[in-house]
């Protein structure tokens, strides 16, 4: 093989591994994803909805399947509340930070899929006076861990 074929096989190699980077890339998502299921103490036949709040301002809701299971994705450096509803069942709101150090953003943003199953009581008067003031559960990022994790912060 001359000089001139071994030149073209590289430049084509780097170019195959410059375009394999860059989709790669292309496709690191930018945001979380919580996958999970709502677990209702008293099964009924309707669906559950998740009220999600973005930042205090913006609010939207999703159905809930027959099942019970969701998936969220959340946009990165945000800050998100997550109230699970289901009929005749206490309704639960968890705060989520999707706050990550910028370095680590620019690295790697590809964080697993984060597992959430969410009890909620059934609501008659004896629980509903038990339940009305619980902890409320957050979930942000941790530099210890490197990834999220599932926060109860007493003074909520």
């Amino acid at each position: 093989m001359n000089k001139a074929n071994r030149i073209g096989i590289f430049i084509v190699f780097a170019i195959l591994m410059l375009s394999g980077n860059l989709i790669l890339q292309a496709q690191t998502k930018k945001q979380l994803t919580i996958v999970g299921k709502i677990a209702p103490e008293v099964m009924g036949t309707g669906t559950g909805t998740i009220e999600i709040t973005k930042n205090e301002k913006e609010r939207s809701t999703i159905q809930i399947s027959i099942e019970g299971r969701y998936t969220l994705d959340l946009d990165f450096f945000n800050e998100y509340s997550l109230k699970f509803k289901y009929p005749g069942h206490i309704d639960k709101t968890i705060r989520v930070s999707t706050k990550i150090p910028d370095e680590i953003f620019r690295k790697n943003p590809n964080f697993p899929e984060f597992p959430l199953i969410v009890t909620l009581v059934n609501a008659n008067d004896e629980q509903i006076k038990r339940e009305m003031c619980p902890p409320i559960p957050s979930i942000a990022y941790s530099k210890e861990v490197d990834n999220f994790v599932k926060l109860v912060s007493p003074e909520n």
